[in-house]
């Protein structure tokens, strides 16, 4: 029983620290571009991220913008600390466009908000917006993904990371292993 409990708390240690990167987004009207779109600067503040950078490995968020309903990326600001990089939506055809947020230097807190202008298709508010958190190596190449979310606009409420279904998970582990031990010890 001892051993069940130790397993249950460690798997509830375990999933509590997983996912823990929120980004959240403010949205404000910069008017109309020269085609008539209507071009808005969106805001992000992000909590529970350290972008990393080494001689040998680097991380990156990198927030997508649906093509469905962005048009133009651009001016992206950002602190000093960070370069940022900008891919278009629909180049090519059907892809999401890229907001990019890397450290220009070793292991930086992502803790002053960053933003960058678009130029929206249509009308409406497009909602939450997926990121990625990514690794790569020092040659760029794409080592894996180390989470992912949704950026949500402020006041909406944030979803947890999944630290319950993780916690139920351990929990149910737990209980198999308690109840095979109890039926292996009664057999005996």
């Amino acid at each position: 029983m001892r051993i069940c409990l130790l397993s249950l708390w460690a798997g509830l240690l375990a999933a509590g620290s997983l996912g823990a990167t929120t980004i959240q987004f403010e949205v404000t009207n910069l008017g109309t571009n020269g085609t008539g779109e209507t071009v808005d600067r969106f805001t992000y503040s992000v909590s529970g991220l350290t972008l990393l950078k080494s001689s040998t490995a680097f991380t990156a968020l990198d927030i997508q913008f649906d093509f469905a309903f962005f048009d133009t990326l651009s001016n992206p600001a950002a602190g000093s600390a960070f370069n940022t990089l900008l891919l278009q939506p629909n180049v090519p055809p059907g892809r999401p466009g890229d907001l990019i947020l890397m450290a220009a230097i070793g292991d930086t807190p992502v803790s002053a908000p960053f933003s960058v202008d678009v130029a929206l298709l249509g009308s409406g508010f497009p909602g939450a917006q997926q990121f990625f958190i990514k690794q790569f190596d020092e040659n760029g190449n794409l080592l894996g993904t180390l989470e992912t979310g949704d950026a949500s606009p402020i006041g909406q409420v944030v979803p947890e990371p999944a630290t319950f279904a993780f916690g139920g998970i351990a929990l149910a582990l737990g209980l198999v292993w308690w109840a095979v031990r109890r039926v292996t010890a009664r057999a005996v």
